[in-house]
C-alpha cells in the first residue's frame, strides 16, 4: 500500500494538482481535512457542458496534454487521499474554474427543482409552437 507524503497534507491548497485513485484534479478549496476538487479529463472526448479547456501556457505550467480537459463537477475528498504533484494551475484558469463550478451547480439545482414540480420543467409555448 502506498503511504501520502508525510507533509502532503500541508501542502494541498488552492490550486494544486493532486492525484488521486481515479485520477489527477486540482483542489479548489480546502476545508480542515476535506477539498473540493474537479477532475482532469485526459483527451478530447466525451464532452460534458462542464468542461473547459486551459490555455497553451497553463497547459504546459500543469504538465498536461493538448485535449485535455478541467471537467467541473465538484466533488470532495479527503485530504489524506490525495497526493500533491509538482505543479499548480494558473490563477487565470483557476477564475475560469471557479465560474464554471457555479455555473453548473446552478444548472444542477434548477434540473433537480423541475423533478420535483408535477408536470416538470415550465416551457413557453413560442418555443414549441
Amino acid at each position: 500500500m502506498r503511504r501520502p507524503f508525510p507533509h502532503s497534507a500541508t501542502r494541498i491548497e488552492r490550486g494544486c494538482i493532486v492525484s488521486t485513485r481515479s485520477g489527477l484534479g486540482i483542489v479548489v478549496r480546502r476545508r480542515g481535512k476535506r477539498a473540493v476538487l474537479v477532475r482532469i479529463v485526459k483527451g478530447p472526448l466525451p464532452r460534458h457542458r462542464a468542461d473547459i479547456h486551459p490555455s497553451w501556457l497553463g497547459t504546459l505550467r500543469m504538465k498536461l496534454r493538448h485535449g485535455d480537459v478541467v471537467r467541473c463537477v465538484p466533488s470532495v475528498m479527503n485530504v489524506h487521499r490525495l497526493h500533491p504533484m509538482r505543479a499548480t494551475a494558473p490563477v487565470t484558469l483557476m477564475q475560469r474554474i471557479d465560474k464554471a463550478v457555479a455555473r453548473e451547480l446552478a444548472i444542477r439545482q434548477d434540473e433537480d427543482a423541475s423533478r420535483q414540480r408535477p408536470g416538470g420543467p415550465a416551457i413557453p409555448h413560442h418555443r414549441y409552437g
